[in-house]
């Protein structure tokens, strides 16, 4: 099932080339769009919309960025792509969101709302510095609950369902387990002493849909400072590698940050080899579960 083909050197970074441009923009689209849609759903009284619609109202957006990339593999002849593990990895993703919706409810919206109505120590306005603020709390707590997905069992076998692929592509990101929004909420929840419900909804969707992009191995590496910062395609790649020195490491969601303050960073150097270190055997999205 491990796809092994040679690709010509110059063939892919060609085809990285051709596609960071195409990316770039993109990005930049989906990054508008997110936004403005997200900030119209804040405006809204239920906070359970505010919690789900962004990352459903994105989904078009994902498909047309599968799509662009499926036919650049096609044109590039790079076998990026096998339709059993896409297609398994896209049911994966209509199963989970099929379960979303109840489980954001009941285990991240109303508790959320619960303990910021009874408990707020301070209720922070909505300004640029607590946006900020939220910004980098979101991406802390995110950072510690996903290296808690892999260090921790009854964690990783919510998580596991993501990284059972072992092609790497688009469709990847949308392959995810349907009780790892369970696991998901448990430190986050930590901001609902301090900010209102409106600023956690939006960037706790912001820093879900910043991570479809950099599923994908037709960007190379980008220039420094963003390397430094950002998590990137590179930097994920390393994520979702079954080598031992790539194991457990690049734990970021939208910075790399806190992987470079706590040790777990690891850059990209040989190629990588994706799935996990027991292959599951099976395209059945029901079973990956």
């Amino acid at each position: 099932m491990t796809s092994s083909s040679t690709r010509p050197n110059a063939l892919v970074s060609a085809a990285r080339t051709g596609m960071s441009v195409l990316h770039a923009y993109g990005v930049f689209a989906l990054g508008v769009w997110t936004v403005f849609s997200a900030w119209s759903y804040v405006l809204q009284s239920d906070m359970a919309v505010v919690g789900s619609n962004v990352i459903k109202n994105s989904i078009p957006w994902f498909f047309v960025m599968i799509a662009i990339e499926f036919a650049l593999c096609l044109y590039w002849k790079l076998d990026y792509y096998r339709l059993n593990d896409s297609m398994s990895s896209i049911m994966a993703g209509i199963f989970q969101q099929s379960w979303t919706a109840t489980l954001l409810r009941w285990f991240g919206v109303v508790p959320y709302l619960y303990i910021y109505e009874n408990y707020a120590v301070i209720r922070l306005p909505v300004t640029a510095s607590s946006w900020i603020a939220m910004f980098v709390a979101i991406e802390y707590c995110y950072y510690w609950t996903h290296r808690l997905c892999h260090e921790w069992n009854s964690m990783w076998s919510g998580h596991v369902v993501h990284h059972s692929s072992e092609d790497y592509n688009l469709t990847t990101a949308l392959r995810q387990g349907q009780v790892q929004s369970v696991f998901s909420w448990i430190q986050p929840l930590l901001a609902a002493f301090f900010f209102p419900p409106e600023l956690f909804f939006f960037h706790l969707q912001l820093n879900t849909v910043y991570q479809f992009w950099i599923h994908t191995q037709l960007i190379g590496k980008l220039p420094w400072p963003i390397e430094f910062v950002f998590n990137t395609p590179s930097h994920h790649r390393v994520h979702h590698g079954r080598n031992a020195q790539y194991i457990d490491k690049n734990y970021g969601g939208t910075l790399i940050i806190f992987d470079r303050l706590f040790g777990t960073f690891e850059p990209e150097v040989e190629p990588v080899v994706y799935g996990i270190t027991h292959s599951l055997g099976s395209w059945n999205p029901l079973y990956a579960q």
